[in-house]
């Protein structure tokens, strides 16, 4: 999208204004005074937020407003966000989570304050540990299905249509002391390189974006790009990778490779992490594996994984409620190195007396 058609939707950037619902109140309708708002969103964890109120305690009653058994900002209320410009009716809702709790300021002079803190509902499978098997010889699985089966008998509340379909399938996946979270991040989804995140009351299992075509839009810097702050790391870059496995049923060695040409890059024309590394330097990893193609796949994702850190950004521009993980975004007037599509993988976006600003980290792996 180009910058004039997110300056037209957004009003032009002219009077930030925010929208914060716990258990679906709009909480200005409330009486709630909110001083700010920040709301971080990331491909890495949990998106968490916070919001600070003025005046929770009542004087006269020697009670905190907020607080009462049954009020708006008790644990494990609903809270949804939304962000943006001009009326209610243009924002944009950039989290929806549980409030997981409060912090409460006496200052020496001044009013008292209230924090409310909190996490998108992918917090609740971070919480518990647990065992599971997955699979069997007569009934082999795939990880999307592994997916929704936690996600469908572990009763997360999440829908479960951002889910992509995965074919390999295995005789047996074991979850061993870990959060459900844990186990479809590392186990899952890092051995065939797919994101794990929630947006909304979205799963999302897929792939990461990396046609360069879909952008949010284009900040170039000095103009719509505030700052921006690049770095290129090949200290642990690797030419390649090699997963080795052990196929007892042949009784022979399983050898999966990942190499330059199996990067998911954004910058075709560029050279990748793999490609500036040392001649000759290869990553080995030993682990099991059942099948030629779930070793080449290991081997890729690794690869991938271990190629994210060549390129790495921290940017800042008005306040821009599309910014957000798992998205594209062009930046410009950098030079020709660092001028580019980039990917998404956190943003933060505050709102105050001072108006509303984005921050955002991003990663390549090509320059």
């Amino acid at each position: 999208m180009k910058f004039s058609e997110l300056q037209k939707k957004y009003q032009h950037f002219y009077a930030p204004n925010f929208q914060i619902k716990v258990k679906g109140k709009d909480i200005l309708k409330e009486k709630v005074e909110v001083f700010s708002v920040t709301v971080n969103n990331t491909l890495e964890g949990a998106d968490d937020f916070s919001f600070v109120t003025s005046n929770p305690f009542d004087l006269g009653s020697g009670e905190f407003t907020y607080l009462k058994e049954g009020s708006l900002f008790e644990v494990n209320n609903e809270v949804e966000i939304s962000v943006g410009y001009g009326d209610n009716k243009n924002l944009k809702t950039i989290l929806q989570g549980l409030i997981t709790g409060v912090d409460v300021s006496f200052p020496s002079n001044g009013v008292s304050q209230l924090t409310v803190k909190g996490f998108d509902f992918s917090h609740k499978m971070m919480k518990e540990k647990r065992s599971e098997n997955y699979g069997s010889s007569d009934q082999p699985v795939t990880y999307s299905e592994i997916v929704r089966k936690i996600i469908r008998e572990q009763g997360y509340k999440l829908e479960t249509g951002k889910i992509v379909d995965t074919r390999e399938r295995h005789r047996q996946i074991k979850q061993d002391r870990e959060s459900d979270w844990d186990f479809i991040k590392n186990k899952l989804a890092n051995a065939i390189n797919f994101e794990l995140f929630v947006f909304g009351k979205d799963l999302y299992f897929r792939p990461p974006a990396s046609d360069k075509s879909e952008v949010i839009t284009t900040l170039k810097w000095g103009q719509t790009l505030f700052s921006f702050a690049p770095e290129v790391n090949a200290a642990s870059q690797v030419r390649e990778v090699e997963v080795r496995g052990w196929d007892p049923a042949a009784q022979q060695p399983i050898i999966g490779r990942g190499r330059p040409a199996d990067l998911h890059g954004r910058d075709r024309s560029g050279s990748s992490g793999a490609e500036e590394a040392e001649q000759g330097v290869v990553h080995h990893v030993w682990q099991p594996v059942s099948s030629q193609k779930e070793a080449d796949d290991l081997a890729r994702s690794i690869l991938n994984k271990i190629s994210e850190g060549f390129v790495k950004g921290n940017g800042e521009c008005i306040g821009i409620p599309d910014i957000l993980p798992g998205n594209n975004i062009e930046l410009a007037g950098l030079g020709k190195r660092f001028s580019k599509v980039y990917y998404i993988e956190k943003a933060t976006h505050s709102i105050s007396a001072s108006g509303y600003k984005t921050t955002f980290s991003v990663k390549e792996n090509m320059i």
